[in-house]
This record gives C-alpha cells, sequence and structure tokens, in this order.
C-alpha cells in the first residue's frame, strides 16, 4: 500500500482499498512495519474504521 513493490500509491485510493478487498471476498490482511513505520496499518485503518465487516467474514490483521 505505501512501498515495496513499487512506487507508493495514491493515499485516497489505498484508504479504499481494504473495504474493496473484503467486497472481493479477500479474509486475510498482513502487513509489517518494514514497509514504513505503521503507514500500511494506517491506511487500513483509516479504510476500515467506519464501517460494519459482512456477518460472515472472519480476518485476521497481523502487525
Amino acid at each position: 500500500m505505501s512501498f515495496g513493490h513499487g512506487p507508493a500509491k495514491d493515499t485516497s485510493e489505498m484508504i479504499q482499498l481494504p473495504r474493496k478487498a473484503v467486497e472481493m471476498g479477500v479474509t486475510f490482511f498482513d502487513t509489517a512495519e518494514v514497509y514504513g513505520p505503521y503507514t500500511n496499518e494506517k491506511l487500513f485503518v483509516a479504510g476500515t474504521s467506519n464501517w460494519s465487516m459482512p456477518k460472515r467474514s472472519s480476518w485476521v490483521l497481523t502487525f
């Protein structure tokens, strides 16, 4: 989301990414501090803090 597979992407697009991923069936997210000190985690929280997960979803976010 921040870098690691090329240059960093647009912040507004990356904020929308987790929700779109869940809507497409993604159930596991994995990130690490190595991608920037908590940069991806901050983007993930910004993208998920104001919505409810579907009832049947189960997922894990590891740091």
